[in-house]
């Protein structure tokens, strides 16, 4: 921790203290211990007999640089930034709060080791509660270059972004345009701003510039998915429930579906696109032509955490996803929507075999 008070209850950062005084935990009120080494900077501990549930006695030395570099940074913006600031009607402290002259307030965290959701969604919630704006730069520890959709859905704000810091370049790198195609690598689009201009724009309410663009399915793609799929499904390495749901619907086997199951480029299922499309196609099977499916039933069972990854905020991500398909299938005149119900109008055509499929495909 870079911050205790000291015998006056004053705030003290470490690269201030001076060796002799004594310090206090600003949450628990326990006797520090100022650490100044020669290859770390500076920092305060608590007792190893000592348990405080605020602070961390396990800050690597990037956690603590980069605090402080965020903090030097802000203040030479002209912004007020506070270390390690004590929350007392949530009981959390942030690693830094950062406020202009009108008193609008971001809180930053800084995470570089491992965290749980439920413990990443208590942090969000509590500031929610109070009103408080928190952004969540991942450190090196966080690869933004090969990201899992795990680690990606788990950070994600309500834009559905994701940031890291890169201490090296004093730049924000923003995750965004998350698209996934089945048997392709996931490869959001990566762009990178200046620290600087990243608060500015977050206090001046200003939009970044970035870059957005939808991945496209061709036929190359379309044979290449389908091919992946077939030889899943020789080589058994489809779940078995699923070829006896598809038997069950007397289709031939997953392989024969229709062409629409490999259309999709959902990014955050946690199963593949192919799959997910494949059960509400099926589903939609259940309901005869003409009949009438509420469509809240269809969206509590198809944007479930069985299909999407969990995310730390309350958010509208899996609902907007499914709603997309559900007007893809318009498109296509498989269904209609009559206001709150789907309406079956010609389901998609399956094949009696694999090599009928790409024929068709040609």
């Amino acid at each position: 921790m870079l911050v205790a008070k000291d015998c006056r209850n004053v705030l003290v950062e470490a690269g201030r203290a001076r060796r002799g005084e004594f310090f206090y935990c600003p949450f628990c009120k326990k006797r520090l211990l100022l650490c100044h080494g020669e290859i770390r900077i500076p920092y305060f501990a608590h007792s190893a007999r000592d348990n405080c549930n605020s602070f961390s006695e396990n800050e690597s030395e990037i956690h603590l640089l980069a605090k402080q570099k965020i903090k030097e940074a802000t203040e030479r913006l002209g912004y007020r930034a506070e270390l390690e600031k004590v929350l007392p009607l949530i009981s959390q402290r942030a690693d830094l709060i950062i406020s202009d002259s009108a008193g609008k307030e971001l809180a930053i965290e800084f995470q570089q080791s491992p965290i749980s959701i439920p413990r990443l969604r208590e942090r969000n919630q509590g500031y929610k509660s109070i009103g408080l704006s928190v952004i969540w730069f991942l450190g090196p520890n966080y690869s933004f270059t090969n990201p899992s959709q795990r680690t990606v859905f788990k950070f994600a704000d309500q834009e559905t972004k994701v940031y890291y810091y890169d201490q090296n370049k004093h730049e924000i790198i923003i995750l965004t345009a998350l698209f996934k195609r089945d048997y392709y690598k996931f490869e959001p689009v990566v762009h990178r701003v200046p620290f600087n201009s990243f608060i500015k724009n977050f206090f001046l309410k200003q939009s970044l510039p970035e870059q957005s663009e939808e991945i496209l399915i061709n036929k190359k793609i379309l044979f290449k998915q389908a091919n992946a799929l077939q030889k899943d499904l020789l080589l058994k390495r489809v779940p078995t429930e699923i070829c006896r749901l598809v038997y069950k619907h007397r289709h031939i086997n997953v392989a024969c579906g229709p062409w629409i199951i490999h259309q999709g480029t959902q990014a955050g299922l946690k199963t593949t696109n192919w799959h997910w499309r494949l059960m509400i196609i099926l589903e939609l099977e259940e309901f005869d032509q003409d009949n009438l499916c509420p469509v809240s039933y269809l969206s509590k069972k198809f944007t479930s955490d069985k299909y999407f990854y969990e995310r730390s905020i309350e958010s509208q991500f899996a609902k907007h996803a499914f709603l997309k398909l559900l007007q893809e299938l318009v498109e296509k005149g498989i269904i209609d929507l009559k206001l709150s119900y789907v309406l079956v109008k010609k389901l998609p055509i399956w094949f009696e075999n694999y090599q009928q499929k790409l024929f068709f495909l040609r």
